[in-house]
Formats: structure tokens, sequence, C-alpha cells
């Protein structure tokens, strides 16, 4: 089955072009199962907002940091 997939930048507070760690959870939990996730840059956020909540659910994120 292919899933959508959806690409985060930044997951932090005021951030006018990103959205927050809440509204990102929020977007991850009703999405998780039928949607793939990637990641790109490799910004801090990505480690400490993304990778625990794809960690607990044992999900697959593919993330594209900066060489």
């Amino acid at each position: 089955m292919i899933k959508p997939i959806l690409v985060y930048h930044h997951i932090k507070e005021k951030y006018k072009r990103g959205m927050t760690p809440k509204q990102f959870e929020e977007q991850f939990f009703k999405l998780k199962d039928t949607h793939a996730f990637t990641f790109d840059d490799g910004l801090k956020e990505h480690f400490t907002v993304a990778f625990p909540l794809l960690k607990k659910w044992a999900i697959v994120g593919y993330f594209f940091p900066i060489g």
C-alpha cells in the first residue's frame, strides 16, 4: 500500500513557517496509521519532538540531514 508522504521542517514554538510541537503531535495521532513521515535538514526539534513519538508508536520516519 502506498501512503501519502508528509514532509516536516520546523517543529517549534513561535515560528512563522512551521508548526508547534502540540500541532505536530495532534496531526501525528490523526495520521500515524495512514501516512509516511519525513523530516528535512536534520534539525534539533526532529530529534527532540518527532523522534520520541515515532519511537513510542513504532512508526518509521525518514530523516534527511544536511551532509
